[in-house]
């Protein structure tokens, strides 16, 4: 439907142009054609003719003009400005689109800022923790590792010291029998080594 009133505007349009123009050219054609045979004889008369012909030829112009292009120029101008209003709209919708998107992708960036921060937090204090949890495990490992070592250092000491003792304890039970078996009879030295070495047997318990 608008494709059709677009035609018929065109060829009112056209319709327009050729009684306008034609319009114009009529009386120009009429002088020109009397001008040739009364041109020396009518000078005067001519030139009131030509002003009466070209008034005539302009209220005839502005006569076609206002009957027959105010509908057309009219319809002509409203169009365009409709087209002018929904371009304006369109443009306006795209505007508000885009700015709303714009808005958005704000939005989601800082959304994005927001987690990208919470991930490092945690991450920092995910990381803290694990290097506290085996600082404290290192620790505890030193510890456990000394008081092994201390135990197996006390341990070792009391074993030497046994070892000693029963060394000390024999070689002084050997010393013993040899002074002893100098001087005394075998009921006495047998009497007296055997509560030398119960003595000394005691000594070297732990």
């Amino acid at each position: 439907m608008a494709l059709r009133d677009r035609r018929l505007a065109n060829m009112r349009f056209k319709a327009l142009t050729i009684t306008a123009s034609a319009a114009v050219l009529l009386p120009a054609l009429a002088m020109a054609a009397t001008a040739g045979g009364q041109a020396a004889a009518a000078a005067d008369e001519g030139s009131w003719l030509a002003l009466g012909f070209y008034f005539v030829n302009a209220v005839l112009f502005i006569a076609v003009v206002a009957y027959f292009g105010r509908p057309l120029i009219r319809k002509f101008f409203g169009e365009r400005a409709r087209e002018i209003r929904e371009t304006l709209t369109r443009l306006q919708a795209a505007l508000a689109a885009a700015e709303q998107a714009s808005r958005a992708a704000i939005a989601h960036l800082q959304t994005l800022e927001a987690e990208k921060k919470d991930l490092r937090d945690e991450m920092e204090a995910e990381t803290a923790y694990q290097i506290k949890v085996a600082r404290e495990a290192a620790i505890a490992g030193a510890e456990r590792i000394r008081r092994e070592a201390e135990i197996g250092a006390a341990a070792a000491v009391d074993d030497a010291r046994r070892r000693m003792r029963k060394y000390l304890a024999g070689v002084a039970g050997v010393v013993a029998r040899e002074l002893v078996s100098a001087q005394f009879n075998t009921d006495d030295q047998r009497r007296m080594l055997k509560n030398f070495a119960d003595k000394l047997a005691g000594e070297a318990r732990p």
